[in-house]
Order: structure tokens, then sequence, then C-alpha cells
């Protein structure tokens, strides 16, 4: 299936075998996709420029930039024997330029080496990763540094609520089903599909006022929560199940996991027990704040899981991140 028409690699390195430059060649060269390999060089920050610098300094800036461009330019034509690749430097503040030439030029998928980050506070508020899957407005695709060229287990977290009224939640489910098939197809993966889920009013149970008066309705009430609950996730289930007869995929034959529990521990065991390399997931936004902040959830198991994550925003994200024309 090809999902992707024009790919963006944020890479730097200089070895044409690093993984994330052959990972973004084989995903190019399967959607017959155009891709484009591109770095960041530090750019003056916006106090500075409107000083006046001196000419040594942007002499300085200029030539980092044009040495960068020479060596993505030399790894572009020995991969040209591929496909045509084309080598793009960008200066600035890297999030805001990622995000400035994917609205440009408009690509569809975004890869990038993770970062390392010093602290968990600086993980949350300060990282360009963050910024990223937050404002980026294609998928955002971080690769750990030590990523395999291919992926042995590949897990879906699928969402069977959303934040936001406008937000098609089965839309959002399709969109990393399709693309997590055909990831999985494409490299012999395992394909695991998961909803972790909680049911209200169990601590209700515990009240006793609430136990004698009214605890047959509150039981009541749980198990038409988890019914519900069932009931959506076999409606993913299904979804999933066409994509695979319609594409002739059948042979794929994913797991699925309803499991009861808090969704970051859930996720991480999971990761854990199949021995989960790639995490592919949606980022719903808040209510009221589209485009500005991932769901509690999303964000909450992005920080504490360890492997290669895929994201993907609902079709009614906007990006916050604006730019004059």
């Amino acid at each position: 299936m090809k999902r992707f028409k024009n790919i963006l690699l944020i890479t730097t390195q200089n070895d044409i075998n690093s993984p994330d430059i052959k990972r973004a060649v084989s995903l190019a060269g399967s959607n017959a996709a155009n891709l484009t390999i591109a770095d960041i060089v530090p750019g003056l920050p916006p106090m500075q420029r409107q000083l006046s610098p001196s000419p040594g300094i942007e002499s300085v800036l200029s030539g980092l930039a044009e040495k960068r461009l020479n060596e993505l330019t030399l790894m572009a034509k020995e991969l040209s024997e591929k496909m045509d690749i084309t080598p793009l430097v960008l200066q600035g503040t890297p999030y805001l330029e990622i995000i400035r030439v994917v609205m440009q030029q408009k690509f569809d998928l975004l890869i990038k080496i993770s970062e390392p980050e010093e602290s968990f506070t600086a993980k949350i508020f300060g990282s360009t990763d963050f910024r990223l899957l937050r404002k980026c407005p294609c998928p955002v695709w971080l690769l750990k540094p030590d990523a395999l060229i291919s992926f042995n287990s590949i897990l879906v977290a699928v969402a069977l609520e959303t934040f936001d009224e406008d937000e098609d939640i089965d839309s959002l489910n399709k969109q990393i089903l399709e693309m997590a098939t055909s990831l999985a197809l494409e490299e012999s993966s395992e394909l695991h599909i998961v909803h972790a889920f909680k049911i209200f009013g169990e601590n209700l149970l515990d009240l006793p006022m609430v136990g004698y008066i009214a605890g047959g309705e509150v039981r009541e009430w749980m198990m038409s929560q988890r019914h519900d609950i069932e009931e959506q996730f076999n409606h993913v289930t299904e979804l999933l199940k066409k994509h695979l007869k319609d594409n002739n995929m059948e042979k794929l034959n994913p797991q699925f996991h309803l499991v009861e529990g808090d969704a970051q521990e859930v996720i991480q065991r999971m990761i854990k027990e199949n021995k989960v390399e790639l995490v592919v997931m949606g980022t719903v936004a808040r209510s009221n704040l589209t485009g500005l902040l991932m769901g509690n959830t999303a964000e909450n198991i992005l920080n504490r899981i360890s492997c290669s994550v895929l994201t993907v925003k609902p079709s009614s994200f906007t990006s916050p991140v604006k730019f004059d024309r």
C-alpha cells in the first residue's frame, strides 16, 4: 500500500548506511514517494538579528550551512541510483524550521532520530521532539538512535474516545491502523492492537453510603460501561479486518488486546512482554485547545516508553504554529 507521497528525513548523519537514512530510503522506495534529506544548522537568535551582527558571525553561520548542504548533496548522489533525493539545510530554531518546511512543501511524514534528554522536566517542556509531536501537522516518526533496520514487533494503541467533538475517532484509528499494517507487512512484523481502559465507579463501592443505598445501580452502570467498551473495541477490530481483506493483507494476522488498567502501565507492560520496537498511536488534542497540546494519556505514554514511536494527529488538527506569508 502506497501510504506516503512526500517524506522528510531530519538527520545529522553522514553515512548512507545509518539506520534512519536506510529506513527513509526504503520507505520512500516502497511508497514511490519523494524524499528530502535535511539537517538544521544554528541560526542567529531573534534578538541578535535585531542588533545587526558582525559580518564575521554571519559568514561563519552561512559557511556551516554551505558545508552541511555539500555533505547532504554527496549522500543524495550516492543514493541516486535508487531514487531522486533532495538535500536541504534549514537554519534557525529547529522545531519551528521543521514545521515551516512541512507546511510549505506539504510533507506527509517526518522521520527523525529521537533526542536524548537530560532530565524528565526537559523532556516534557523543552525538547524539539515533543514540540514536533505536539505541533507538527503531519505524522511524526521518532526512531531510537539504536533502532534496527527492521522491526520485529509493532504495537498500535487505539483510542475509543475523543476530547474534541469535531474529531472523528474512526478516521484517526483508520489512519494509524493503515500505517501500522503497511509497515508490519513490509517488515514481516508481529502486530499487536491494544486498548487499555478503566471502569469508572469501582471506587464508589468502597463508600459505605453508596454501597448501601445504590450499590446495585453502580454495579449495573459498571457492567454497562464494560459492555460499551467491548462493543467499541469490536468495531475497531472489524475496521481492521475489513481493511486487511480489502487489501489482500489477511496473512498479517494481528493480535488484539483489550486490557483493563492504566494505559501507561498496560502499554509499558505489553512493550516489554512482546519485545515491541515501534509504537504507533494517535495524539488527540484536548477540547478547546486544538493543536496546542496532546491528550494527557498520549503525552504520559510517550514520556515513559523507550522504543521508537510513530504518532498521527486527527484530520481536525490545526497546528498552532503560524508563519508570515
